[in-house]
């Protein structure tokens, strides 16, 4: 059996392979979710799902051998029937991979549970940029890694980037406390959260470009990225509704 860090970090780099394979082939069968007959009976569809679930299931074994016993039953395996309902088995594993890449984490650095559960749940958030906006997506999925990794400048300056773009890419012209305002009315930012969305404006351009000796703290670099992940999802709710007029 392999042990230690490097069979862990090369899991993980499984994983993610894994979750990202999924992830591609989900963006193709959501358009076509409304004819689940075509999705069973294509035969390249079939097969790209069978090596996904061959692949996980095989993934899945390793990380039973190296992880302790509390990491085994965060995972399961996929059913034998899973062909019954491809997008509700790739949307699984897209997840497991996920959350065994987040535990492996916590076994091979300093990441606690608590920011474990944090970033698992930004993932989830920005999850809709998927599809709607790939390149924002990619964006924070690559600042969450950087703060997976410890890389907490890295993580800031790109959550920094993203946020003051989507900051002012809407109501051009208006102030930050003006701003801040019109989300809450618009029911787009609850009031409670106006000052850590103004602190996140503060932490941005300190970061970002202000102060080239800002070097951001662990919790600040968090508190940046969930700010940007906030706007994101305003800035594409705006586009949204704006699309729609």
């Amino acid at each position: 059996m392999m042990r230690g860090d490097k069979a862990l970090k090369a899991i993980k780099c499984r994983f993610e392979a894994i979750k990202n394979t999924a992830a591609d082939l989900l963006n193709e069968l959501y358009t076509q979710h409304h004819n689940m007959l075509v999705l069973t009976i294509n035969p390249m569809i079939s097969m790209r799902i069978y090596a996904i679930v061959s692949e996980y299931e095989l993934t899945l074994s390793m990380y039973e051998e190296v992880v302790p016993e509390e990491g085994k039953f965060i995972l399961r395996n996929i059913s034998g029937d899973y062909m019954t309902n491809p997008i509700m088995t790739l949307e699984l594993i897209r997840n497991n991979c996920e959350i065994a890449k987040l535990f492996i984490s916590s076994l091979i650095g300093d990441i606690s549970h608590e920011d474990i559960d944090k970033l698992y749940s930004l993932r989830q958030e920005i999850e809709p940029l998927r599809k709607s906006n790939p390149e924002l997506y990619q964006h924070l999925e690559n600042a969450i890694k950087e703060y997976e990794n410890g890389h907490y400048l890295a993580c800031a300056l790109i959550a920094g980037k993203i946020f003051i773009y989507c900051h002012e890419s809407i109501l051009t012209g208006k102030s930050e406390e003006e701003k801040a305002k019109i989300l809450v009315e618009r029911g787009l930012l609850e009031e409670k959260l106006k000052e850590l969305f103004l602190r996140g404006g503060r932490l941005a351009r300190n970061y970002f470009s202000h102060d080239m000796l800002a070097y951001p703290k662990p919790h600040d670099s968090l508190d940046l990225l969930s700010q940007a992940v906030k706007m994101a999802l305003i800035y594409r709710k705006l586009k949204v509704g704006s699309s729609q007029d």
